[in-house]
């Protein structure tokens, strides 16, 4: 956004709200979902999310029957990465690929002083 607007900040503000509503609402969401079906497991540093504690099996004070089934939230999730990392940000970069190439292309073809004045507002 900022690039195809020339980093004029006033032109991008408006997406603001909704990338950091994205980005609070959707961990918050999926947080919720797996604390609804006691799927948090704490650990020392932390929690993760996992039906059972690692390590039940072993431990006989340790009960194994303790969340909901994860494998559909674990399918949503690993597709909703999957089409981040391999779809939405190649695509993503490879427009600003272009995008950075037609206006490189465009400045070649500006000569004289409205070349040194475009490059410098470039």
């Amino acid at each position: 956004m900022s690039t195809k607007n020339g980093f004029k900040e006033d032109k991008t503000r408006w997406i603001e709200k909704y990338i950091h509503v994205v980005a609070w609402c959707v961990p918050c969401t999926i947080a919720s979902i797996l604390a609804a079906g006691e799927n948090v497991i704490p650990v020392f540093q932390g929690c993760y999310a996992a039906a059972s504690p690692l390590g039940c099996e072993s431990d006989p004070d340790l009960t194994c029957e303790r969340g909901k089934d994860l494998k559909q939230l674990n399918r949503i999730v690993s597709f909703v990465n999957m089409f981040i990392y391999f779809a939405f940000t190649p695509t993503m970069l490879g427009a600003i690929y272009c995008l950075i190439g037609k206006t490189q292309h465009t400045m070649s073809k500006i000569i004289g002083m409205h070349q040194i004045r475009a490059s410098a507002r470039k």
